[in-house]
Formats: C-alpha cells, structure tokens, sequence
C-alpha cells in the first residue's frame, strides 16, 4: 500500500508542476501580447515594462528580444527628434579649439549654441564619464560656418563620445 500511495504522491506532484509550468507559459504570454499592444499604441514605457520582464523571466525568448529592442529604437528615435530641436537650424560662424579639454568644449558649444539661437537658450548636456576618459580629452577643432548639431557630431567624433538625445536633455558618454 505504501508504494502506490508514493507512486501516486510522485505522479501528482508532476502534474501539479506541469499545471505551474503551463500557467507560467500563460503569464508569460500575457505580459508579451501586453508590450506588443502598449508597442502599436505608442505606450513605449509600458511597453518596454511588460517586455523587460518577458525577457528577464525568458531569456532566450528571440520574439520578446527583438520587441523590446524595436520598444527601444522607436523610443530613441522619438526622444531624439524632441531634444534635437533644441540645436538644429542654427548655424556657428566660426569655431577654434586649440587643446581645449572636452568639458570646457562642451561649455563653450553650450554657449555658442546659446549666442546662436537666442530665446532657446544653452542645450542641457550631462556628461555620464564613469570612467574620466572623457574628462582626460582634448579637442582640437577649427571650423567655419558649421551648424550646431554638425559642431557637437565633431565634437563626439574627436572624443571618440556618444549621444543619446533624451527628452530635455542631451547625455554624453564614452562607449
């Protein structure tokens, strides 16, 4: 009698853990059908939410991967056209960086863009440098009649930086 209620008690278990299983897969599911709605509205950061967590939950999951990665082109794509506005359209007479370091090279387009643009006033950058290589830069430029936006892709270039253009913001960092 004792092996059958064991042979029953193991055989249980797995069923239960199966139903568990199945009902993991549904949440799982769920949460994904979720992102992709929230992605087709233009909800991005409920979104990405219900996408993160597929993804944490499923890593290997290429379908909830490629959904989040999509989430978050549209939402730089998006943040970008906002903050870009803030340094495009105006054009810099002339510009000369002699070993200049590139914070005080990202002081100095802040202003120039400001004397450019008037009302709009400076950019908001923040420098994200966690490792002072940006801090350790120095800029040598000499340009003539460049917009704003080509001076700060120069700037990036000799810097070997990046941008990611946020909502009200610009944010520099060393890849």
């Amino acid at each position: 009698m004792k092996p059958l209620i064991l042979i029953l008690s193991v055989l249980c278990s797995g069923a239960f853990a199966q139903e568990a299983k199945l009902t993991r897969v549904q949440k799982l599911e769920l949460a994904y059908q979720t992102g992709l709605k929230a992605h087709k509205e233009g909800d991005y950061e409920k979104a990405e939410k219900y996408l993160k967590a597929v993804v944490k939950a499923s890593p290997t999951n290429v379908e909830a991967l490629y959904a989040l990665e999509s989430v978050r082109t549209a939402k730089l794509t998006l943040v970008k056209t906002a903050s870009i506005k803030t340094i495009t359209g105006f054009n810099i007479p002339k510009v000369e960086f002699f070993e200049l370091p590139f914070n005080d090279a990202i002081e100095d387009y802040r202003l120039l863009v400001d004397l450019a643009n008037g009302e709009a006033g400076p950019p908001n950058i923040v420098i994200n440098d966690k490792s002072s290589a940006l801090k350790k830069a120095v800029l040598n430029l000499k340009l003539q009649n460049v917009s704003s936006e080509a001076l700060l892709n120069y700037i990036l270039s000799a810097s070997k930086s990046a941008a990611i253009y946020k909502d009200s913001y610009i944010e520099i960092y060393k890849p």
